[in-house]
């Protein structure tokens, strides 16, 4: 096989020490007949990764395995490893043992597909009650639907519960049953995309089928496994365990095209078109829809209820048989768990639903059995408990391909009685707070709809949602008996009322993707995280994991993926570039991210893209469909808009096609708040809620004027085109985000991932305001350039480019130079230099290219009114600027003199800058550039802590783990991606990562 010595296949061989046994085991009954025994699921063991360049290698591993092995096809990052159940993988205890070999869990947190030639494994069980196919047949079935697979290099061999014997009577017992085809694919990573799309085809082709599990639950099914595309499944490759007189004699490997490339799977399986997704849909609809398939799942659920009747009923004898099949039915037809439902956990403890609804801090993320199918492949934590999910808990099982349950706790009473409404809103607040539903944000409650937008209560919402929550009773006067009312509308509102007081889960942002927290945490699973204030809403309650020591190979097809869908728009230069990868990398950390710049998109004319990329980073950061509003010049208008986006909880906010200069005190104040305040439109009521939204811009040729230089980062593009919206391209950006944001959600978390893992901060300095997003983000992006990933240069370089186009800047900037020149250090007053420049009498003729000239165009420039200078805007501008540096200038107070204010330019003195002094005033951004100029190394930036310090810098939250690299001011040689290749020394808790005695 043509596969590159730098380049072998990777996977896993496991062995097993408890149990001994994983595969399956064989013996004969008293009465002559064959006996099987499942294999067991394995607790603990040792498992290392195996490389090789041909199949012919497989085959002789395969028949060296025995039944204490598997093999999983996806790897670790460690040559060997051990393997423990992933609560003992996380225990303290382990950290005080000799640190020799990694301790993991088998598990997607620690196991992923190598990005890299690798295997992918078809496996086949034919119907039950039907004739299995040949082993030929199978693989024509296979080779109609893919065709390319006929020349690729592919391993097929029996199962390994297959061709068992009777040495005594030389009896086949079992011959081939299921069958196994070993693929070698170009690249890993797409497995799982890849295994779908074959699943499909195959459904199409007409070998697609529904069983009907135990449960009465519809079992997609076709000729091939869809539930084996994970990295950390496994094979049981070992072959069988058989007592004698039994024996198993497997059929030898046949090895096809072993001397073929690896069979490339996105070239050769392509995704389904759109009809040939409808086309699917409807074939799935009518075949679930014959009358015989529903009757079969009619009796299967009528057999499991009273099956699972008697149980339950001994559990519950105060409950009537009806109820109980009510109950059951209810979970079995409709996947939803009522209270007085039983579970199994993981430990064997069992427990209602309702008990566990009651009682979420202890339950929440728990593992428990199938909760229709307990005994399902022995398997106790196969379904995960979810109970932090927006008021919508539910239990997520592994079992037939997955389902998720909802889970529904019986409704609370409460009796309106008079003298009692403190008690009473207590007991509300209380039931909402086990209900989940509502969140505190900002010190306004909200509610969350089921793809993530977020909503202020109202009183007459919250009504509504109490009347279904809790059954209100009233006494009759009359009848002295109670009866059922609906939540009094002054009840919602005394809760309302109770700000401050509310005691419910705080909520910060609401995210559609996974993330990466500040303490280097990746969220990934639905719910809400107290530490944070974040929820997640997944529509995949399994995420692949997201590495958090990715290799070169993952960090290389990181930034491919995450780039490839930009890689065609007229970036001007690298600092360019370095912008928009460091806005993708913001668009996916935003949330928790305490303050964040925004980034403007300019370019020379229209149609160059510029509102395309704006809205490709909306849908990254989860605003889909993205929202584009035109610009405004009225503040207070902004600060609505602002506020009520906020409120909303968009991820992004988009201001598209703003013309000439962009100068606004609400935007710099919304881009360095981590809470945003403002008064609610008509309301008399002041709130202050988490700044969390990306803030995007687009325009031709903006001009950013003041303190906005430093808040926007500008993105340059440009097509050189006098018609840019005439130009083609075979790709569709929004198409590719839009149809893979988790992919390039991960992606990007990859690379941040990349950069934490090195322990090596690229530069010593933190961009001002932006503290946390320059460690996560900033220092991504240089480490990205440095090792040679992509051409890119430091984002927060953009801040230079735009001081220089600033109009202020450019303004103060001959001001300087032109008083500096006339007057030197000496005290003037606005009139005087009024004077000097403008009065004929003093200055008699003045050259337009003199000193006298240049400070009467720069005084006209920027106080001009009707033709004259008008001394009281001059004043008042000269008063804004004073103190700021520019061109190792600035002007400051040089007294007062007959109750007049005289000004003085002064060159700076010492910090930084070439003349002394901070030469801009973004300094602080920028130290490290000027002192590799100078060759020295500056004192770190007073007002931020070092980067070594171990205090928080945000409060409840850590910085991400990052050692201070002394030197980096002097400059630091680029090096190749090989050469940063994450650090494999254990780094602590916060890892995953565990080392234990290799003597174990």
């Amino acid at each position: 096989m043509n596969v590159p010595s730098a380049q072998p296949i990777r996977f896993t061989v496991f062995h097993a020490q408890q149990p001994r046994r994983l595969s399956k085991a064989f013996r004969l009954a008293a009465d002559g007949t064959l006996t099987r025994e499942s294999g067991g699921v394995l607790v603990s063991g040792r498992a290392r990764q195996v490389a090789m360049t041909s199949l012919a290698e497989f085959a002789s591993i395969l028949s060296a395995l025995t039944p204490a092995n598997a093999a999983a096809f996806g790897i670790t990052r460690f040559a060997t490893v051990r393997i423990v159940p992933k609560r003992e993988a996380h225990h303290p205890n382990l950290l005080h043992r000799p640190c020799e070999q990694p301790i993991v869990s088998r598990t997607r947190e620690h196991f992923d597909w190598p990005a890299s030639p690798g295997l992918m494994m078809l496996d086949y069980d034919p119907a039950p009650g039907c004739e299995a196919l040949a082993p030929q047949a199978w693989r024509e079935v296979l080779y109609a639907v893919w065709p390319q697979l006929q020349l690729a290099p592919h391993l097929w061999r029996p199962s390994a519960s297959s061709c068992i014997e009777n040495i005594e009577t030389g009896e086949v017992l079992r011959g081939i049953t299921g069958q196994r085809l070993y693929i070698v694919v170009a690249d890993a990573t797409d497995i799982p995309r890849a295994g779908q799309v074959l699943v499909d085809r195959l459904w199409l082709a007409g070998h697609g089928r529904f069983d009907v599990s135990r449960s009465g639950a519809l079992l997609e099914r076709t000729v091939v496994d869809a539930a084996v595309w994970q990295p950390e499944r496994l094979d049981f490759c070992g072959g069988a365990q058989c007592e004698p007189p039994l024996v198993q004699r497997l059929c030898d490997p046949v090895i096809f095209n072993d001397d073929a490339s690896p069979i490339d799977t996105v070239a050769t399986l392509a995704e389904l078109s759109a009809a040939e997704q409808a086309q699917l849909a409807a074939l799935k609809r009518t075949l679930e829809q014959e009358p015989d398939l529903q009757n079969e799942v009619s009796l299967a659920h009528a057999a499991w209820v009273e099956e699972r009747l008697t149980s339950w009923q001994s559990r519950h004898p105060e409950a009537d048989a009806e109820s109980g099949r009510k109950l059951l039915l209810r979970a079995v037809r409709d996947k939803r768990l009522m209270g007085d439902f039983d579970l199994v956990l993981d430990d064997g403890e069992r427990v209602s639903v309702g008990a566990m609804l009651d009682d979420p801090e202890r339950y929440h993320n728990r593992r428990c059995a199938d909760p229709l199918e307990p005994d399902y492949q022995h398997d106790a934590r196969i379904a995960w408990i979810n109970l932090r999910n927006a008021g919508r808990p539910y239990i997520y099982s592994h079992a037939h391909g997955g389902t998720r349950y909802t889970l529904h706790r019986p409704a609370r009473t409460l009796r309106l009685v008079g003298g009692e409404l403190h008690r009473l809103v207590r007991s509300v607040l209380d039931l909402m707070r086990l209900d989940g539903t509502v969140f505190d944000r900002g010190g306004e409650l909200v509610h969350v709809s089921p793809r993530g937008a977020v909503y202020p209560v109202t009183a007459e919402w919250l009504t509504v949602h109490l009347s279904a929550l809790i059954n209100f009773e009233r006494l009759s006067q009359r009848a002295r008996n109670w009866y059922a009312v609906d939540c009094p509308l002054d009840l919602a509102k005394r809760v309302l009322a109770m700000r401050g007081s509310y005691g419910l889960p705080k909520l910060r942002a609401v995210l559609t993707a996974p993330v990466l927290t500040l303490d280097a945490r990746v969220l990934d699973r639905d719910g809400h995280d107290p530490q944070t204030g974040l929820l997640l809403i997944l529509n995949e309650p399994e995420q692949p994991a997201i590495p958090l020591h990715p290799s070169v190979e993952q960090l290389r097809a990181a930034i491919d993926a995450l780039w490839f869908p930009f890689k065609d728009f007229p970036f001007v230069g690298p600092i360019d570039r370095g912008v928009m990868l460091a806005a993708l990398l913001t668009a996916t950390l935003r949330a928790v991210l305490p303050t964040a710049p925004g980034f403007l998109f300019t370019a020379p004319s229209a149609g160059s893209g510029k509102s395309l990329l704006a809205t490709c980073l909306s849908i990254l950061a989860g605003a889909d469909p993205a929202s584009l509003m035109p610009p405004t010049l009225e503040e207070e208008e902004l600060r609505k808009r602002l506020l009520a986006a906020l409120r909303e909880g968009k991820p992004a906010l988009i201001f598209d096609n703003i013309a000439g200069q962009l100068d606004s005190a609400a935007l710099c104040a919304y881009l360095t708040a981590r809470e945003y305040g403002d008064r609610v439109l008509g309301a008399s009521v002041t709130i202050s809620v988490p700044a969390t939204g990306l803030f995007l811009a687009t325009g031709n040729n903006v001009a950013l004027v003041g303190d906005l230089n430093r808040r926007l980062l500008a993105c340059r593009i440009d097509p050189h085109s006098d018609k840019p919206y005439r130009r083609a391209f075979a790709l569709d950006p929004e198409r590719n985000v839009r149809e893979h944001r988790q992919t390039l959600v991960r992606h990007a978390l990859v690379l941040v991932c990349g950069y934490l893992s090195t322990g090596t901060p690229i530069t010593p300095d933190r961009t001002a305001s932006f503290e946390d997003w320059s460690d996560l983000v900033r220092q991504t992006v240089l480490w990205v350039g440095q090792a040679g990933l992509l051409d890119v240069a430091d984002p927060c370089d953009a801040i230079d480019s735009s001081y220089e186009e600033d109009p202020e800047t450019r303004k103060l900037g001959s001001l300087l130079s032109c008083w500096h020149a006339l007057f030197g250090d000496k005290p003037k007053s606005v009139a005087e230099a009024i004077t000097l420049a403008t009065d004929p009498v003093v200055s008699g003729r003045i050259p337009a290219d003199s000193d006298r000239g240049r400070l009467q165009d720069v005084l006209m420039e920027i106080a001009g009114e009707h033709g004259r200078i008008n001394s009281r805007r001059l004043g008042r501008w000269i008063e804004r600027m004073a103190g700021r540096i520019c061109e190792g200038l600035r002007i400051e107070r040089g007294g007062r003199a007959h109750g007049v204010s005289k000004w003085q330019v002064k060159p700076t003195v010492g910090g930084f800058g070439a003349e002394g002094g901070f030469a801009t005033p973004y300094a602080s951004d920028f130290a490290v550039a000027k002192c590799r100029e100078q060759g020295g190394i500056p004192p770190p930036t007073p007002p931020n802590p070092p980067l070594h310090s171990s205090a928080p810098t945000t409060e409840g939250s850590a910085r991400p783990n990052a050692r201070r690299m002394g030197d980096a001011c002097a400059g630091t040689p680029a090096r190749p991606v090989s050469d940063l290749t994450p650090n494999a020394t254990p780094r602590g808790a916060e890892r995953g990562i565990r080392y234990g005695d290799p003597r174990d």
